[in-house]
């Protein structure tokens, strides 16, 4: 009886892994999208001058 148990969570997992989402394939889309954008050159000046300054989680 555990057997046949163990096949249709087997299955269940299956049809969902192979079910196409469209909501989920947008998001990839989405995030795949952003990710590949450049960082902007005043938020990469703003980074680098933050890392310049000296602070409590600077000091070792």
């Amino acid at each position: 009886m555990n057997k046949n148990k163990n096949v249709g969570e087997k299955v269940s997992k299956v049809r969902t892994e192979s079910a196409f989402d469209p909501v989920e394939a947008a998001l990839k889309q989405l995030y795949d999208q952003v990710a590949s954008e450049s960082i902007p050159d005043d938020f990469m000046a703003l980074l680098d001058r933050l890392d310049g300054q000296s602070g409590p989680a600077k000091r070792k």
